[in-house]
C-alpha cells in the first residue's frame, strides 16, 4: 500500500481485483482488472483493511451500474414510441428514480467506509456502453424486452455481490440486499408486460 502526502493529508492507494462489463451483443459479461482507487485516511472505518476492500469493491461497481441503469432508461423513456407509449414512458421514470435514489446510497456507503465512489463519465462508458440503445425511436416492445434484460444482468451482479460482502461488511450487506429487493420487484413488473410465459418461468 502507497502512501501519498497530499496537502498535508494522507491517504493509501490500494491496488484491487474490479469487475468490469464487457459486450457480447445486448448483454454484458464481467471480467477482472486490476486498478487503483483511493482509501482515504481521511475518513475513519471500523473495518479491517481487507473487509473494507471487499465492501469498497461492492460498492463501487454497484454505483457504476445504478448510474448505468439510471442513464439507459432515461435515453429510452426520450425515444420510446408506440401503442403503449404513455404507460412505458412514465414506468421508466420511475425505473430512473429507484436507480438514482440507490446510486446515492451506495455511493455515500462507500464514502462512509473511507472508499471514493467513482461515478464518472469514463467509469460508467467503460463498464456499461450504448451497445444496443440506438439513437432513433425504440419501440414500446422491444423496450420492455430491453429493460427485463438491463435490470436481469445487474440483479445477478449484485446477487454475487452480496454473497463476497456478507461476511466482511454486514453493513454494506444489508444495503445491496435492499437495492436488489427493489430491482427484483421492478424486473417482476417489467417482465409481466411482456405476458411472455417463458419470461416469467410458467410452462403451458
Amino acid at each position: 500500500m502507497q502512501d501519498l502526502i497530499a496537502a498535508g493529508r494522507t491517504n493509501s492507494y490500494c491496488t484491487t481485483s474490479i469487475v468490469v462489463a464487457t459486450s457480447i451483443g445486448p448483454f454484458r459479461t464481467e471480467t477482472n482488472y486490476h486498478r487503483e482507487f483511493v482509501v482515504s485516511q481521511l475518513i475513519a472505518s471500523a473495518l479491517e483493511p481487507d473487509r473494507r476492500e471487499i465492501a469498497g469493491n461492492a460498492l463501487r461497481r454497484t454505483v457504476v451500474d445504478l448510474i448505468g441503469l439510471s442513464l439507459i432508461a432515461k435515453h429510452i423513456h426520450w425515444n420510446v414510441v408506440g401503442p403503449n407509449f404513455r404507460s412505458v414512458h412514465l414506468d421508466l421514470d420511475e425505473l430512473v428514480a429507484v436507480a438514482r435514489e440507490f446510486t446515492d446510497k451506495a455511493a455515500e456507503r462507500a464514502a462512509a467506509i473511507g472508499v471514493n465512489p467513482d461515478g464518472r463519465v469514463g467509469a460508467v462508458a467503460n463498464t456499461v456502453g450504448d451497445e444496443g440503445h440506438d439513437a432513433e425511436w425504440q419501440q414500446d416492445s422491444e423496450v420492455i424486452a430491453t429493460i427485463v434484460d438491463h435490470l436481469a444482468a445487474v440483479i445477478e451482479r449484485l446477487r454475487e455481490r452480496i454473497t463476497v460482502t456478507e461476511s466482511a461488511d454486514p453493513v454494506t450487506h444489508d444495503l445491496l440486499i435492499d437495492i436488489t429487493a427493489q430491482l427484483e420487484k421492478l424486473h417482476w413488473m417489467w417482465q409481466a408486460q411482456t405476458g411472455d410465459r417463458r419470461r416469467l418461468g410458467t410452462h403451458s
